[in-house]
């Protein structure tokens, strides 16, 4: 299900959300993990796999063919690691697997706006786009799947209507100060600042930067906030590889911490090939 609002924030919604044993409000840690390029494409891969293996399978059951070549539908970076960190997410929390659990990502629109932001523009440019499973779903189902809805997402938030309803709901919320955005733990908010060139292009005065470390802040109650960045540039062994951080619970970070390994050696945990 896809949305055009931070929907898991607004008061109606939170009852569908799957609760939580592990306090989000208490002793919260900050964690940056490096994945590298390899692993990733590693999973990339798995995921391709698993997805035309379900796809076979469904196309044998319906006696389809071929024709529209979707056995080889390939993944982004973004929409395998956010399948990936939203899954672990939810299992180092121990989230109610009959309730919902929402990915919000956000996704740059800045080349997509007819007329063109202004030239010195520097604000933020984005729309959230909302995926929603129920949480056995996301747990226990192929990853692929959702890798796959997080694509669909994306597309729709690229559409020319789903941004003015998203911008005329965002102006909304702030005429309105509807949204609070405190932790409700079964919400995932996703941005990437690996496209924004803040080690390429911004020079403090000392020429660039090589390494970006975010200082913690409360939005999205900590908890539920996720940010992809770029590695530190003096680490070649990060090329291509990206910084995956992220607030969490003490008692959640050790659970979380094995998903992270489990990610670094291959064994995926919950993929079929």
């Amino acid at each position: 299900m896809f949305w055009i609002k931070f929907k898991a924030y607004f008061p109606e919604h939170k009852a569908s959300l799957a609760t939580f044993t592990v306090s989000t409000t208490t002793d919260v840690v900050h964690e940056c993990f490096d994945v590298k390029a390899e692993c990733i494409t590693k999973l990339k891969m798995g995921l391709m796999k698993e997805n035309e293996s379900i796809t076979k399978l469904l196309m044998g059951l319906m006696n389809e063919t071929n024709e529209n070549g979707v056995l080889h539908e390939s993944f982004t970076t973004t929409e395998a690691l956010a399948a990936y960190i939203w899954r672990s997410r939810f299992r180092s929390l121990k989230l109610n697997p009959d309730g919902n659990s929402v990915l919000s990502l956000a996704v740059g629109i800045r080349q997509l706006l007819n007329p063109p932001l202004p030239s010195g523009y520097y604000g933020n440019a984005f729309v959230p786009t909302d995926v929603e499973l129920i949480g056995k779903d996301l747990n226990e189902g192929p990853l692929s799947k959702v890798a796959r809805l997080i694509k669909e997402s994306k597309k729709m938030a690229s559409k020319t209507e789903y941004i003015k309803n998203a911008m005329s709901i965002f102006e909304t919320i702030v005429k309105q100060q509807h949204v609070k955005t405190e932790s409700n733990g079964a919400t995932m908010v996703l941005t990437d600042w690996r496209q924004l060139s803040l080690l390429e292009e911004v020079d403090f005065g000392w020429k660039a930067s090589v390494n970006l470390i975010p200082l913690p802040w409360k939005m999205f109650g900590f908890v539920d906030l996720c940010i992809f960045m770029p590695p530190c540039s003096l680490d070649s062994s990060m090329k291509g590889g990206v910084r995956v951080c992220i607030s969490l619970p003490r008692a959640a970070m050790a659970k979380f911490k094995e998903e992270m390994s489990a990610l670094e050696h291959g064994d995926y945990n919950g993929l079929i090939f």
